[in-house]
């Protein structure tokens, strides 16, 4: 199975894995699925020698089966025509972020959900 990770700041990486938590958490899945069989790449914003990776202005020509949206945001418009299937896991800040929203009934809060096939969440914020 492709499976594509977006993550911000690739070129960066090998200096601030251990900074950032959702940094750790798409290194981890990507280990994971190229361990397990899968063909698993990184969608970046720019790219990083030491993985496999895909420009995200280019991320539609590469036929992904599975695109998992958590540390760069996509432009998703225009695919409801797509066989790639799309999941947005939300982690640390966003999560706190959107929850403040929705408690204070702010209007800002965008998270184009019908865009995505399923939304996760990082365990710990289950409640």
């Amino acid at each position: 199975m492709k499976i594509g990770l977006t993550i911000i700041n690739l070129k960066d990486l090998n200096n601030n894995i251990f900074s950032n938590g959702i940094n750790q958490n798409i290194i981890f899945l990507y280990d994971y699925f190229n361990k397990n069989g899968n063909d698993c790449y990184l969608i970046s914003n720019n790219l990083n020698d030491n993985y496999k990776c895909v420009l995200d202005s280019n991320y539609k020509s590469n036929n992904f089966d599975i695109i998992i949206v958590i540390g760069l945001s996509l432009n998703t418009d225009n695919l409801e025509n797509s066989k790639t299937y799309f999941i947005k896991y939300i982690m640390g800040n966003d999560f706190l972020y959107n929850t403040n929203y929705i408690l204070n009934n702010n209007n800002k809060l965008n998270l184009n959900i019908k865009k995505y096939h399923q939304i996760w969440i990082l365990p710990q914020f289950s409640y």
